[in-house]
């Protein structure tokens, strides 16, 4: 059986939240890639092998200061580190093209700021490279939901609304709501918003809070559901 051809445009780009245990399991299985590129962010390059780029856009020589081992792991792993400001002590480092990728995205200075982490910094870059297929794993900005915050939010939604309330009430109960732990978030949503309106495919791990693709499909306001 021939392999599946894989899109010399495509890449994963791995972050450091909990959905990247399915890309090490994934690859443990199959013993092969799924895209043709894969970049790591930050700490992601220092432990995961088969990558071809690591892209950490903290500043290198600010960093050494208070973690010198998060330095020396990322620069010392003979592939090719793109951050903010590349230092000739680290061989191995490339200026991220910012005015480029912010003209490629036609983005004005100061106009919005969707550039707030290296996991967006990634996410524009793979855009830029003309990349067709992007697919985000640990791209988790914030937890889930555990099944007790989902049975306490619907407790208080049909204790507060009546218990005939639609089964997507409790994820409006603001005191229950998963908020950010990481910034990022929106910007990376703008991000992937760009994407698809320029034909770029986004894939998201399974289970992913990114666009809350870890809740079942609902329609806002509908006491039933539609049937579409």
């Amino acid at each position: 059986m021939s392999k599946a051809k894989i899109n010399p445009k495509s890449v994963t780009i791995l972050a450091m939240g909990p959905t990247t245990t399915q890309y090490i399991a994934s690859i443990g299985a199959q013993f092969e890639r799924s895209t043709k590129h894969v970049w790591a962010i930050n700490n992601a390059g220092m432990w995961l092998d088969d990558i071809d780029l690591i892209i950490s856009m903290d500043d290198l020589r600010r960093d050494i200061t208070f973690d010198p081992e998060y330095v020396k792991g990322l620069t010392g792993r003979g592939v090719p580190l793109l951050t903010s400001t590349a230092y000739e002590e680290y061989p191995s480092t490339m200026d991220y093209p910012l005015k480029e990728v912010l003209d490629y995205l036609d983005i004005e200075p100061g106009e919005i700021h969707p550039l707030d982490n290296s996991c967006n910094y990634s996410l524009a870059y793979a855009m830029y490279q003309g990349m067709k297929e992007i697919s985000l794993v640990g791209y988790e900005f914030r937890a889930g939901y555990s099944l007790t915050t989902l049975y306490e939010a619907d407790k208080f939604a049909k204790e507060k609304y009546g218990v005939d309330v639609p089964f997507w009430f409790k994820y409006y109960m603001k005191d229950y709501m998963m908020r950010a732990t990481e910034p990022g978030e929106f910007g990376c949503t703008y991000l992937m918003g760009m994407c698809k309106e320029r034909g770029i495919d986004i894939n998201l791990a399974l289970g992913t809070t990114l666009m809350n693709a870890d809740l079942p499909v609902f329609y806002y306001g509908y006491q039933e559901q539609p049937n579409i």
